[in-house]
Parts: C-alpha cells; structure tokens; sequence
C-alpha cells in the first residue's frame, strides 16, 4: 500500500483496470442500446445488467490476477 495521495505501479495498474472495467460497462450498454433487433420489452434494464454484469465480471477475471 502506498503512502496518501502518491501512487505507484501497483496503484496505477488498478486504478487502470478500474477504468477499463467501467469503460467495458460502458461499451456493452451503448452496444445494447444501438442493436435495434435486441428488445426485452419491460425488462430491458433488467436483462442488460444481468448481460453487462457477467460479461463484465468475465472480463475482470480474466485480466486480473488472483492468488492461488
């Protein structure tokens, strides 16, 4: 852990695979939105958190590294 308000490289790495998580977050929804075939009627927000959500939780465990 670093000291208050200075960053080294293992702060920096998550704070760069924050922002690629969000970003990919992003990207599914905007994808989602703009593919006018895909319609879930009234549970659309429903149906695109559980699709951005394990895709996204995909994309995380396969970029970051875990213990074991």
């Amino acid at each position: 852990m670093s000291e208050p308000l200075k960053f080294n490289k293992t702060d920096m790495h998550k704070v760069f695979m924050g922002l690629v998580i969000a970003l990919a977050g992003a990207g599914l929804t905007y994808l989602e939105a703009t593919i006018p075939d895909i319609d879930f009627g009234k549970y659309t927000t429903l149906a695109m958190f559980v699709v951005n959500s394990g895709a996204v939780n995909f994309l995380r465990k396969l970029l970051t590294r875990t213990g074991g």
